[in-house]
């Protein structure tokens, strides 16, 4: 195909307070709905949303979880207790928009030595009327945020153990409850209108779902490690139905270079993202290979190996602390070579093509690109057009998505 033209949704960098998110098992059970088609192409999991004139019904979430109250709408989220954030006194929020009050101290004040800490002799952190986590819950991604040791250093504590707050403003929050730094949480609104907090995929910022710009380029790096309580990623997709697919190239597993639109010259797409580490990724294999046997005339089937979704004891970069499931058998890879050993690892794929998304100093494009997501899928149309987004793969509504596309 000559001058295929690419695009894609801008990457929606995520980053928050302590949310025990990670890769749970999607049903692949049951023809997906209409509202399960239109919700997974938004990105949405739970609760009700408004789109094109149109309310749809996008489910609910476990028991032990909540949905669209951590500054990004529609979203399931696991809250973290004082004791999941080393909180030790003050206020702050579990990750999913509530405020948990976390005692007071016994001996010294709250906040002298560190955010929601008790001793030290300072002046108390606990501003009149602030919150707790450090700068580095920063929801725009600002360098304090990727700050390994979590603390906010001398930016909000003074010597004498005082706290300046941060303001909504300089944690670049339009909506939502966040951590303020000093002990304490700020509010930041709610939004007007038919905005959402996060209706886009970028948590405290209020917008509508689906209304992101396109851009003509790979986006490369969002997303630097270690990951810390404060240094994670939220599940994202960054495409929609209609979109152009965004051109790649990545090696195979015995180092090949592998194109997408050269792939698209001779069939369709369906791309999918994984890791060894994630249940859903492991338990969709098999069906995986019986929409390959079915399609396979027509229809390419890859996967891209992106970061690992459930390290063996590290935190999970979808939630910022360790979340081992079935498949932790691997740490994140720390080299190239080390990701091409893991992703060899997995079995039972024959008919699928297995990528392996660029490690050079972490860029992960096509993760990037395309959605921080560990089990998302695409059918992306020989003319480069993706007709089916999915946040969590799903084998059914994937069949019925191809079946449309070649009846076309």
């Amino acid at each position: 195909m000559d001058n295929l033209g690419f695009s894609v949704r801008a990457a929606a960098l995520v980053y928050g307070v302590a949310m025990l998110q990670g890769c749970f098992t999607s049903s692949s059970e049951g023809e997906a709905s209409a509202s399960e088609e239109i919700c997974a192409s938004l990105g949405k999991e739970c609760g009700e949303i408004e789109h094109e004139g149109e309310t749809y019904d996008c489910g609910g979430c476990a028991d032990d979880e909540s949905c669209g109250l951590a500054g990004l709408a529609n979203t399931c989220c696991i809250p973290a207790s004082c004791e999941d954030q080393g909180a030790e006194c003050g206020e702050v929020t579990d990750g999913c928009g509530n405020i948990l009050e976390c005692g007071s101290c016994d001996e010294g004040n709250c906040g002298a030595s560190a955010p929601n800490r008790c001793g030290g002799t300072g002046s108390s952190a606990m501003p009149t009327g602030g919150t707790d986590d450090p700068p580095g819950n920063d929801a725009a991604g600002n360098d304090a945020a990727n700050d390994p040791s979590g603390g906010d250093g001398d930016d909000a504590m003074g010597d004498d153990g005082g706290c300046t707050p941060m303001s909504c403003a300089e944690l670049g929050a339009e909506c939502g409850v966040l951590n303020d730094g000093c002990s304490s949480v700020v509010q930041c609104g709610e939004c007007d209108g038919e905005a959402t907090c996060g209706g886009n995929g970028v948590p405290f910022q209020c917008d509508v779902a689906g209304t992101s710009q396109p851009t003509d380029e790979l986006a490369r790096g969002c997303f630097q490690f270690p990951v810390t309580s404060t240094n994670f990623v939220r599940r994202s997709v960054n495409m929609a139905a209609g979109d152009q697919a965004v051109d790649f190239t990545l090696n195979d597993l015995e180092g090949n270079p592998v194109t997408l639109s050269t792939l698209l010259e001779t069939k369709a797409v369906v791309l999918q993202t994984g890791s060894y580490t994630c249940p859903a990724y492991q338990n969709n294999r098999a069906g995986t290979e019986s929409l390959a046997a079915m399609f396979g005339d027509d229809v390419h089937f890859v996967v891209v190996y992106t970061p690992e979704a459930h390290p063996a004891t590290e935190p999970s970069v979808y939630g910022g602390a360790p979340i081992p499931r079935e498949f932790s058998d691997y740490e994140e890879a720390t080299s190239y070579a080390q990701r091409v050993e893991q992703a060899s690892a997995v079995t039972g794929i024959p008919s699928q093509l297995m990528l392996i998304d660029d490690f050079d100093n972490h860029a992960n494009p096509v993760w990037c690109t395309y959605g921080t997501s560990p089990n998302a899928g695409f059918l992306i149309n020989r003319d480069g057009v993706i007709e089916l987004v999915q946040g969590w793969y799903n084998i059914n509504s994937m069949r019925s998505a191809i079946q449309t596309m070649l009846a076309n």
